[in-house]
């Protein structure tokens, strides 16, 4: 195996045991709203680019495609105006 793949196989493995053992794989899901949105409750209900992209970081590890395009595509549509090719993500 190559040095790179053996990174991220790694990488993943330690995020997956992490998440497994800390509980916090469902206590992130209980942020995400059902259509993408994570909702930092302890900043007044805001989402964010940081939260949103820690959100498709996990979704990416535990090798989620459904959360991750699902979280993609509420980021794009209401944190960059419907198009990240021209507008950075923001807070909402």
């Amino acid at each position: 195996m190559r040095q790179s793949n053996r990174f991220w196989v790694s990488l993943r493995t330690l995020a997956t045991l992490l998440l497994a053992t800390t509980g916090m794989q469902s206590a992130c899901r209980a942020i995400i709203a059902g259509q993408g949105r994570v909702v930092d409750r302890s900043a007044q209900d805001r989402s964010t680019s940081e939260g949103q992209a820690y959100a498709m970081f996990f979704a990416l590890v535990t090798n989620d495609r459904v959360q991750f395009d699902k979280l993609q595509a509420w980021t794009q549509q209401n944190l960059a105006d419907g198009d990240v090719s021209q507008r950075q993500p923001a807070w909402c």
